[in-house]
């Protein structure tokens, strides 16, 4: 029951790149249950770009 900013703020920082894993230059499929807002998805993206994959595309399965 967050709004937008309240989420924002909740998952700010939730997700890290563990370095040993190699994402240059691969495409990445992100999959989310359900989108509320999309900052699940916008938060993971961040971090995963952080390895520079050649693509990242996200995919939400139900929009509440």
């Amino acid at each position: 029951k967050l709004n937008r900013q309240k989420r924002l703020e909740n998952l700010k920082g939730a997700f890290t790149l563990d370095q040993k894993i190699d994402l240059k230059n691969v495409s990445i499929l992100l999959v989310d249950d359900v989108s509320t807002t999309g900052i699940t998805l916008d938060e993971a993206a961040q971090a995963l770009n952080q390895a520079q994959p050649k693509q990242i595309w996200g995919m939400v399965v139900a929009k509440r």
